[in-house]
């Protein structure tokens, strides 16, 4: 029974690990291309949920449906943000955009408090279990699972199979040598923060079909989340990005599932032990540096 366990455990780990990575892909990708920390980055995930339950209230749309809607809102919202206020900030003290940013979250968190409520809201989209040698499956994790690993697909055919995904990985390698070499760097790092924000916003679509709670202050978990996984797996690689989530998921879901830690309410602190023991071995991450 116990061997069953663990291998439950192992199959949810993965499965929900997939989808932590796909939610960090934005926050990675921002920071490797632009070099600052998107600290609204759990602010935006809380927008794409609110999208998806909009969408849902008013046009009753599968929440992966609600995506087509939420990609192109985070593109056209984080092409605004960049030209009008984050690219004021590029190569500013790291100060001027912490601040930047804090602001930004705070300002998106009071607007969700006006539009939608403080009281928690969720869609009520299920799927049923599946049972599989004893093991429950549900297959909301596994819907997640596939559409996270679509997403993260198509983000590796941009980055490596197109002209536009040659340009993004070429400024964030070196910004005065793609400028040398006839790339837009100012376009670049918009349509990068763009693309960061819209897959944040999209992955929150795939969010709340495996955890449906929202309100909101849930990006504050997220973000803290997110982060730690970006350090795991190196900040600024996407591959780093989904490695991360990848191991975050599977040791998060062993350490609770099978009783590691002695008290449910302290399962917060396991990203935080895991950020820090990366930092303490290995303070680049996994694929970080080297692996960008």
């Amino acid at each position: 029974m116990e061997a069953i366990a663990i291998v439950e455990a192992l199959i949810h780990g993965l499965l929900l690990g997939g989808l932590y990575g796909v939610l960090t892909l934005g926050l990675s990708l921002i920071f490797g291309v632009l070099d600052i920390i998107n600290l609204a980055h759990g602010a935006f995930i809380m927008l794409g949920a609110y999208v998806a339950y909009t969408m849902f209230v008013f046009a009753g749309l599968n929440p992966l449906v609600s995506m087509v809607v939420a990609f192109p809102l985070g593109m056209a919202i984080g092409l605004l943000l960049y030209r009008y206020v984050v690219k004021r900030v590029i190569g500013a003290p790291h100060l001027m955009w912490i601040l930047l940013f804090f602001g930004i979250m705070v300002f998106m968190e009071q607007a969700a408090y006006n539009i939608w409520g403080a009281e928690y809201k969720g869609v009520p989209f299920s799927l049923p279990t599946a049972n599989l040698g004893g093991m429950a499956i549900p297959y909301s994790y596994v819907v997640g699972f596939v559409a996270a690993m679509g997403m993260a697909f198509g983000l590796y055919l941009l980055l490596y199979r197109t002209r536009i995904g040659k340009a993004i990985r070429a400024v964030a390698q070196d910004r005065e040598a793609a400028a040398l070499m006839g790339i837009n760097v100012d376009k670049i790092m918009g349509i990068a923060f763009a693309l960061g924000i819209a897959m944040t916003m999209a992955g929150a679509c795939i969010l709340i079909i495996v955890q449906p709670s929202i309100y909101p202050l849930m990006g504050h978990h997220w973000m803290d989340l997110a982060f730690c996984v970006a350090v795991l797996g190196g900040l600024g690689s996407p591959t780093g990005a989904l490695i991360g989530g990848f191991i975050f998921g599977v040791v998060e879901t062993l350490v609770l599932r099978l009783g590691l830690i002695p008290e449910a309410v302290l399962a917060p602190v396991v990203p935080f032990v895991i950020l820090i023991v990366t930092l303490l071995v290995r303070p680049e991450g996994l694929m970080g540096a080297r692996g960008r």
